[in-house]
């Protein structure tokens, strides 16, 4: 077929496609004329209205694909039919701020405020900045040919709402007493735990003595010497740690006591309690405003 008869088909296509009833198949042969006649980007569109026309069902899942791929194959840019590889079109963006002392910058670059510029589409790091502090920067998202606008006002008071890390506050510290309280809280523990050792091993040793002691009363036979001697050993050495138990269980009691009533003196600074008073056992503190007053009590 010659031109002629390509630009006869052409014409027949066309005004097949301007009743109501057009077949969906007039719009690919349209392309396929426009192709033959070498108005490659007249076919480019036939061919998507097409795709675009045909519903599911009316184009086979192949034929669709071929003809994709056919259609980027004509607007390739590299291709022979480059002319109708799709331009990229540009966005506009334009940077407003009433601050004369702030300046603004786009992807890195100084961009003049107030003026309108020319962008590729896609996303773009809009950052504020004045000579004291620069402001995070911002993401902006360009659509192709869409005009937008960033303003400075609502994004630099926004952040300015933000707490910056000299106005956070530092989690809070204990204070010198504090600090000396849970040293003697920690302090009255340890000797606690010697005072309870030293006491269940008196304890055992007592055992031990009672039994002999037993045995020997229910003996016909003499103890001797050395079990007596052994006996009385015994019996001195519980007698020695005794003393030593009682005033390790004070010690760990008045450490605790002393540790708990120094660390709410500290804590209850501010709130102006008067009174307080603070037991454990046979150890007590009454603080009042001003003074520390321990007791402790106990029976012999």
């Amino acid at each position: 077929m010659g031109d002629k008869d390509y630009r006869a088909a052409l014409d027949a296509f066309q005004r097949s496609l301007g009743a109501d009833d057009a077949p969906l198949s007039a719009y690919y042969a349209r392309g396929q004329a426009q192709l033959a006649l070498g108005d490659v980007c007249a076919a480019v569109a036939s061919y998507e209205d097409y795709l675009s026309r045909g519903r599911r069902g009316e184009i086979a899942p192949e034929t669709r694909t071929r003809i994709g791929r056919h259609i980027d194959q004509l607007r390739d840019p590299e291709g022979p039919f480059a002319k109708c590889a799709q331009a990229p079109i540009p966005a506009r963006l334009t940077i407003a701020c009433a601050d004369p002392d702030v300046h603004a910058t786009l992807d890195g670059r100084a961009i003049e405020i107030g003026q309108p510029i020319p962008v590729e589409a896609g996303t773009h790091t809009v950052t504020f900045a004045r000579a004291e502090r620069t402001w995070a920067p911002l993401q902006v998202e360009l659509e192709p040919g869409v005009v937008s606008s960033v303003v400075c006002a609502e994004l630099l008071q926004s952040q300015d709402k933000a707490p910056s890390p000299k106005d956070v506050l530092p989690p809070p510290r204990l204070s010198a007493g504090q600090k000396t309280a849970w040293i003697m809280m920690g302090g009255g523990a340890v000797v606690g735990v010697s005072a309870l050792t030293l006491y269940f091993y008196n304890l055992s040793r007592f055992h031990v003595w009672k039994r002999f002691q037993d045995q020997l009363a229910d003996s016909d036979v003499d103890p001797s010497s050395e079990t007596t001697d052994e006996l009385a050993r015994i019996a001195r050495s519980i007698d020695r740690a005794e003393p030593v138990n009682v005033g390790l269980a004070i010690a760990a009691g008045a450490l605790t006591i002393g540790g708990v009533t120094l660390y709410l003196v500290e804590t209850n600074k501010k709130k102006n309690r008067s009174e307080l008073t603070v037991s454990s056992g046979a150890l007590s503190a009454h603080i009042q405003q001003g003074t520390v007053g321990l007791r402790w009590s106990g029976t012999w």
